[in-house]
């Protein structure tokens, strides 16, 4: 193997090679860079070997070990599955994770706004173990039947601002809910819906759709405002409520709605289509229906309706006394 080379510029872990330089008069010494930002003289036959940083790598490898020790000595055995408080450990776990952990799916809930875990809490598990204990943690709950919850979302986790409920419950306290005062009580939409027994999206649309608050909300929507003048069209010189026009006349709403949009009007809007004459065209000496000359014979409809509309026999040819020929 060659003997190595330095040069200016090259880059041994995290130390970048500056220039030659001279250590107690010696020579055979280089100014390297850390990345760290820190500089320092170190000998050429150690620099990428022996010598990989400043030292700073060293030290946060001492620093990595220690805190892996503090863990260990924090979790005791609860971070196992034969733990009874192998869940409580894992939602420390998981809490601190939506706060410090940039790459967690729902960080930008958590610490991408701002939330933290007190310093309480942060790095001493028995602590939260003590007061999860001591504030109605429940050993044999399952899943979502128990979990941490913030009384104010946009509060940190901390002993104040915290407790043990339902999945149920921590829906009902996000920030996006919105709620409704009747007579002084504030609910949800959705503590309403279960209250009064209504579907939620039904309360949604009197809401916001219809404009009706207090008890209204719990009532079916007036007829007067349910058809208004957006669903209304002008008939003889009367706006009428569509919905009326059709039980009258017996005509689908889209087919009325689609005639008023191409202009008509009145006795235009509620005439019954007439029937199309029925087309016949000669075949080998016979006439058919356009039906039967695609049924039996293997025409397509659209091609002999648009060969009839030109004047052209089910060939496409000129119609003439020979017209039932085959061409050649």
């Amino acid at each position: 193997m060659g003997r190595r080379v330095l040069k200016p510029g090259q880059k041994y872990g995290r130390l970048t090679l500056l220039s030659k330089a001279q250590k107690n008069g010696r020579s055979g010494y280089w100014l390297c860079k850390c990345e760290c930002g820190n500089k320092k003289i170190i000998r050429s036959d150690s620099i990428g070997r022996r010598t990989v940083s400043c030292g700073c790598y060293g030290k946060k490898v001492l620093e990595e070990q220690h805190k892996r020790k503090l863990a260990t000595k924090y979790e005791d055995f609860d971070s196992k599955a034969y733990s009874p408080y192998y869940r409580l450990y894992h939602t420390w776990g998981h809490m601190k994770s939506r706060c410090y952990n940039a790459n967690n799916n729902v960080y930008y809930l958590y610490g991408g706004r701002g939330i933290k875990v007190c310093d309480e809490w942060r790095d001493n598990y028995q602590c939260f173990k003590k007061w999860a204990l001591a504030n109605g943690w429940d050993l044999h709950a399952k899943g979502m039947e128990q979990s941490i919850d913030r009384i104010d979302p946009n509060k940190d986790y901390e002993p104040d601002n915290c407790r043990w409920v339902n999945a149920q419950t921590q829906a009902l306290n996000k920030r996006n809910n919105f709620f409704i005062t009747i007579n002084g009580e504030s609910r949800s939409i959705t503590e309403w819906s279960r209250l009064k027994n209504i579907d939620p999206g039904v309360i949604r649309r009197r809401y916001y759709k219809y404009g009706l608050r207090g008890e209204d909300l719990f009532n079916p929507i007036p007829r007067e405002m349910k058809y208004a003048n957006n669903n209304k069209i002008l008939f003889k010189d009367e706006m009428v409520p569509v919905v009326d026009l059709c039980r009258q006349y017996g005509i689908s709403d889209a087919t009325l709605r689609k005639r008023y949009e191409r202009g008509w009007r009145d006795d235009e809007l509620i005439k019954r289509p007439e029937h199309k004459p029925l087309i016949k065209m000669e075949y080998k000496g016979k006439m058919y229906s356009i039906s039967e000359l695609c049924n039996n014979f293997g025409f397509k409809e659209t091609t002999l309706r648009r060969r009839y509309s030109k004047g052209l026999d089910v060939y496409g040819n000129e119609k003439s006394n020979n017209s039932d020929k085959q061409p050649k």
